[in-house]
């Protein structure tokens, strides 16, 4: 046995409880009485310690990359952990470095997740996977997410403009758990054929003059945290590729974890899927494939039609995207989508069909968040006066020059030899400048620190001191993280959306306190 699979098996983790992650509403009181704990971070230097899940196979299984062994134990004893520093993570047969990483979510306390069949919305519970994010230790320019189930493990890593995607090693999964994984450099993965990459068709905005390439950059230090309430819809195809709603699941929460953190670091902003819905029957809405805007009005005529205020089917969001594997292009309304029950979509293609994992979640995390990019005001690279990158003649570019590649990812740059390996997880300055613009304008919560609740304020709510949110719940969603949530004493009667009981998930580290006396929750 390997030093790595003793370490795995016998670590002690008497101590890993770093803060409350839960706290229940039953019938009888829940009483808080004392501010939680400080929680470790992932920069802290006290983190625990591991000896990295994941290490170089004995035997190679895969024909390129590094075949890896996940420990069979890795999302048991992880899940448990809020922040964790990983040694001797291989991103080869010969490099390993150390990973520094925090535990997040990408679903809210009331996330309501479904299947959609033929009888109606079926609830179903969320998958067990836990995700983190952070950074390679010792190196600037780095970011890391990784997604750990019971079945597996999933990862994007950037050292600088050098990417790394962990998968499984296997297209379908042929067991409930397979140890087999493998870890590519984004350079060794074959180049698609240009005819087979989907990508953005376009974007419905209102007409504007191209945008100066030369507007300072918005200064996002001093940018306030907002969160973005994205609902989710995903088509029969998208679940066929999977046929299997755990595994559907997990994927999905893999995809919006590495889109989450583009959005959190780069523009300040935290999404948060606050519906998702997986249709199992071949009956579903939606049906038209090929390129055009047809399919992203399909979806926004439905979701106008059914899940609008005061329709039955009404789902509270910022914003509405399709994630399809139908051969669709991409795309998303631009300008005053935000908030936005006419104009908040967008839809992407082509998701899970490439011909191996890391190139299918590439090109995803590349499309899905190119469009809802389009949602927040970014806008194609090539459609700035100068240009940012020229990687296909479109808008102010008259000819091709690959050597702009590789790009943000709101270019084109995928058209260039390398394909989707020229599309850097990240947003160019001057679209940072026109999304931060957009959010700060828009209703988009604000998260504060600290972030109050009062039961007995009945008018507006935004968390401030003078307008606190009358819910602990709301403070909990709209804490900045790290923050304190600061609940004034008194009865709190709460549950969920069917008025029965339900619980409180702290989803992000966050500190709770009873002012003035004590907090009853749910009684």
């Amino acid at each position: 046995m390997s030093n790595n699979t003793e370490n795995w098996l016998s670590s002690d983790f008497s101590c890993k409880q770093v803060y409350v992650r839960t706290i229940f509403l039953a019938w009888l009181a829940v009483v808080i009485l004392v501010t939680m704990g400080n929680p470790a971070f992932a920069d802290d230097p006290t983190a625990l310690e591991l000896n990295s899940p994941l290490w170089v196979a004995d035997i190679e299984s895969s024909d390129t990359g590094t075949s890896l062994t996940l420990s069979e134990n890795a999302y048991a004893i992880l899940a448990e952990l809020d922040s964790v520093r990983l040694t001797d993570f291989p991103l080869s047969k010969d490099e390993t470095v150390d990973l520094k990483l925090e535990q997040f979510s990408i679903t809210t306390p009331t996330t309501l997740i479904v299947a959609g069949t033929d009888q109606g919305d079926v609830p179903i519970a969320p998958p067990d996977i836990v995700l983190f994010r952070g950074t390679i230790a010792d190196v600037n320019d780095s970011r890391v997410v990784l997604g750990i189930s019971p079945r597996g493990c999933h990862g994007i890593l950037w050292s600088g403009q050098k990417g790394y995607v962990i998968t499984p090693n296997r297209w379908t999964r042929e067991a409930s758990v397979d140890l087999r994984h493998v870890i590519h450099e984004l350079s060794e993965l074959p180049e698609p054929d240009p005819a087979e990459v989907s990508g953005c068709g376009g974007t419905l905005t209102p007409t504007e003059e191209p945008e100066p390439a030369d507007l300072p950059p918005a200064n996002i230090e001093a940018a306030q945290f907002r969160s973005l309430r994205v609902a989710l819809e995903c088509d029969y195809e998208f679940w066929d590729r999977f046929n299997d709603l755990h595994d559907a699941l997990e994927y999905v929460y893999i995809l919006f974890g590495a889109g989450n953190d583009i959005f959190q670091r780069d523009v300040s902003v935290k999404i948060t899927l606050t519906f998702i819905r997986i249709w199992t029957t071949i009956n579903d809405p939606y049906s038209y494939t090929g390129g055009g805007n047809e399919a992203l009005t399909e979806f926004e005529n439905y979701w106008r039609a059914n899940h609008n205020p005061g329709q039955p089917g009404f789902i509270e969001r910022d914003l509405a995207h399709l994630l399809s594997s139908r051969g669709i292009n991409g795309w998303g309304e631009q300008g005053s989508a935000l908030c936005s029950y006419d104009r908040g979509y967008s839809c992407s293609g082509g998701n899970h069909t490439g011909p191996t994992l890391p190139e299918s979640l590439l090109h995803d995390v590349g499309i899905v968040f190119h469009e809802l990019g389009h949602n927040s005001n970014a806008q194609h690279t090539f459609d700035f006066n100068p240009p940012i990158d020229c990687c296909v003649v479109q808008g102010n570019c008259t000819a091709q020059d690959c050597n702009d590649a590789p790009s943000t990812i709101m270019s084109y740059c995928h058209n260039c030899p390398g394909g989707r390996n020229n599309i850097l997880h990240q947003f160019h300055a001057l679209n940072i400048a026109r999304m931060r613009t957009e959010i700060d304008a828009s209703c988009l919560w604000i998260s504060r620190h600290p972030c109050y609740v009062d039961y007995r304020n009945s008018g507006t709510e935004d968390g401030t001191s003078a307008n606190p949110y009358n819910t602990v719940k709301e403070g909990v969603e709209a804490v900045l993280p790290n923050g304190t949530v600061s609940i004034a004493n008194g009865n709190y009667q709460e549950a969920n959306w069917l008025n029965l009981v339900t619980k409180i998930t702290i989803w992000q580290p966050m500190t709770l306190t009873a002012t003035g006396g004590t907090v009853t929750i749910g009684q």
